[in-house]
């Protein structure tokens, strides 16, 4: 068989790791932990906690709640959200109790499988330089700062991990380990939906080399792990999380040119080391590349003090695109001689998987990201990596200038990791800090205030320690005399401010000399930090005048956004109030829109039926046929509603 003489050819990759490698692996697993503890809950993480929190108290039941999360609360049967981190961080709750600090510790399993499958990996495709890769793949600017409590990083680590127990199947031929891979994949994919392209790396890899018994295997595995939990929610609560997402989160049409646009620039943030490390494999001059590491540095040091992040990580963009593909094209033309060894699976095998393994992810990502962020371009950035040092290990011997040339660059990639990591630690430091100073303010002036928030984030989770309740719009009352907190620069409850209703008392304000910033774009942007002018955060103080429900402020593309993504759909009974009253607003688009997504309510918006009689008096006769429509959808009788029924059919 061919791939029995190309395992018999290459060096046991993953046989008698040697302590030194043992020791690389536990001081970065070290390392990123250490940074991870540092940093407060930080965007999602509050809401992973939410469901972490019930299932602790409900661990059979871990879907029977309703979770507030941006304008309204939503069933969390709804949401997009598999068991893996959830049920993981449910654990640490109940057995550390209420410490953030300890649940980052919690997380460490994945950091160390993370680490290790990395080393693997760069062991198997790019032996000569596996341990200076292996550091600067783990701390690159991509990687380091997303570990925190959300689905990325642990996805993508029990995606390595299926992968690197496939290979050790595949080379050794027992059974166990693909099982074990197979089990792993299902894992991955139950663990953040975008783990689907697990088991198709698992059968790339099969095929690839000669093993489509053993692909077939770990592949229907991992769809009966996957399979099996979908299946327990039908039974249990009517429908599965998968199919919801299937429905409502795939990007829009236009929106992949958003998409294309965010690849390219997150891509150069976070991955231009790889386009240094494929200059080294190129045998491009050390003094180039000495000067490529100073203009990198340069373009960073102009986001710092221009506003100039998308013409700049355009460009690294570009760079690391060509750098990649001159360094597949180069991998391809190479023929190997006797030295030195490759860890090949002969036959240029290595490189087709790669390069599939690279179009599965570009697919995944135009497919299946419903927006930009870096964490949307990890395994993209894991397989660039292993691209590039590939053909830095392979297409020259270990000579004194390719090593000391390639560690150049990972100091590069250490540091902008580092810096990138560290300004994230600041942002989320820095909404921590919000909350709970203005909290002590307003107990300053009010020692048994009653106080209101409207923020989401880690700002949430340190609001609800700090005693305050979060504003549901058009439906929390605040009373005469309460507080409202209000940060700026965070993901919160749109509502309208009404002079009359509220005082302005008191503004907070966050700021360093530091004019770079990671929250929104690193994790919902098309480049991973970018430059700022204005304050870091603020945060603002009033007090109610008078009895005041908030009311959800209207914007008509924040509403259509809200729509098209189908979020209304899942606020539903929240969003009723205020779809109810935007029946009335004067652009007839808006009401037509509005009457169909109360239809889509069904039974549930029963309280809405006035109001879409009264719009099948419409002067517009999409409105009309959109009212018509609904209220059929909620069985009621329209048949005497004249010119709105003719219109509808």
């Amino acid at each position: 068989m061919p791939h029995e003489r190309a395992s018999r050819e290459s060096p046991a990759w993953w046989r008698h790791l040697p302590s030194r490698s043992w020791f690389l692996i536990s001081s970065l697993t070290f390392l990123v932990v250490a940074l991870n503890v540092l940093k407060p809950l930080h965007i999602d993480d509050t809401y992973f906690y939410y469901q972490a929190r019930h299932i602790a108290e409900n661990p059979l039941d871990p879907l029977d709640v309703e979770i507030f999360w941006f304008q309204w609360p939503r069933p969390a049967a709804e949401s997009t959200v598999p068991p893996v981190v959830p049920y993981w961080l449910a654990s640490g709750i109940r057995l550390l109790g209420e410490n953030p600090f300890l649940w980052k510790l919690w997380f460490s399993p994945f950091v160390f499988v993370f680490v290790a499958c990395v080393h693997a990996l760069m062991t198997r495709f790019a032996s000569g330089l596996s341990a200076p890769l292996t550091v600067m793949t783990v701390l690159t600017p991509a990687f380091l700062p997303s570990w925190n409590l959300m689905l990325d990083m642990p996805t993508l680590t029990l995606s390595l991990a299926s992968l690197v127990l496939f290979m050790r199947a595949c080379d050794g031929g027992s059974p166990a380990w693909v099982i074990g891979s197979g089990l792993v994949a299902g894992l991955a994919m139950q663990t953040k939906y975008v783990g689907a392209i697990a088991p198709a790396v698992l059968l790339l890899y099969a095929f690839v080399y000669g093993r489509p018994g053993l692909g077939l295997i770990a592949a229907v595995l991992s769809a009966a792990v996957f399979s099996l939990w979908e299946s327990v929610l039908l039974l249990v609560y009517g429908h599965s999380q998968f199919i919801w997402s299937l429905k409502y989160s795939f990007p829009e049409a236009w929106d992949k040119l958003v998409l294309a646009k965010g690849l390219l620039m997150t891509l150069g943030g976070t991955s231009v080391c790889a386009a240094l490390v494929a200059m080294v494999g190129l045998k491009v001059p050390r003094g180039a590349i000495y000067l490529s590491i100073g203009l990198v540095l340069v373009g960073y040091g102009l986001v710092a003090f221009t506003p100039a992040e998308h013409t700049v990580f355009a460009t690294f963009g570009v760079v690391v695109a060509v750098g990649t593909s001159a360094a597949f094209w180069s991998l391809i033309r190479f023929k190997p001689g006797p030295a030195p060894k490759t860890g090949g699976g002969g036959a240029k095998r290595e490189e087709l998987f790669l390069a599939l393994w690279l179009a599965l992810e570009i697919v995944g990502y135009f497919f299946i990201s419903p927006f930009c962020a870096v964490r949307r371009i990890l395994g993209m950035v894991m397989v660039i990596m292993l691209i590039v040092g590939r053909l830095s290990s392979v297409l020259s011997g270990r000579t004194h200038e390719k090593v000391s040339a390639v560690h150049a660059v990972v100091v590069l990639g250490t540091v902008l990791g580092l810096a990138i990591s560290v300004l994230d630690i600041r942002e989320a430091s820095v909404a921590k800090s919000a909350a709970l100073d203005a909290e002590r303010w307003i107990r300053g002036k009010d020692a048994e205030a009653r106080i209101w928030y409207v923020g989401h984030w880690g700002f949430a989770y340190y609001a609800d320690r700090a005693g305050m309740r979060p504003v549901v719009p058009d439906h929390s009352l605040i009373r005469r005399g309460d507080w409202l907190v209000a940060p700026n620069r965070i993901e919160r409850q749109d509502i309208a401010y009404e002079a009359s209703q509220l005082a302005f008392l008191h503004t907070e304000t966050y700021d360093d000399p530091f004019k770079l910033r990671s929250v929104l774009c690193f994790y919902s942007g098309i480049v991973p930090m970018e430059h700022r002018d204005d304050s870091r955060l603020e945060v603002y103080v009033f007090r109610a005048r008078s009895d005041y429900v908030p009311r959800t402020a209207w914007h008509p593309s924040r509403v259509t956004e809200w729509v098209r993504k189908r979020k209304a759909m899942t606020w539903r009974l929240s969003a009723l109030p205020y779809l109810t009253r935007s029946l009335g607003h004067p652009d007839a688009n808006v009401r037509a829109l509005m009457a169909e997504v109360i239809g889509e309510l069904g039974i549930e918006a029963e309280a809405a039926v006035p109001e879409l009689k009264r719009c099948m008096q419409d002067r517009n006769p999409g409105v009309r046929r959109a009212a018509s429509l609904s209220l059929k959808k909620m069985g009621h009788d329209v048949a005497g509603a004249g010119g709105a029924v003719r219109d509808t059919e």
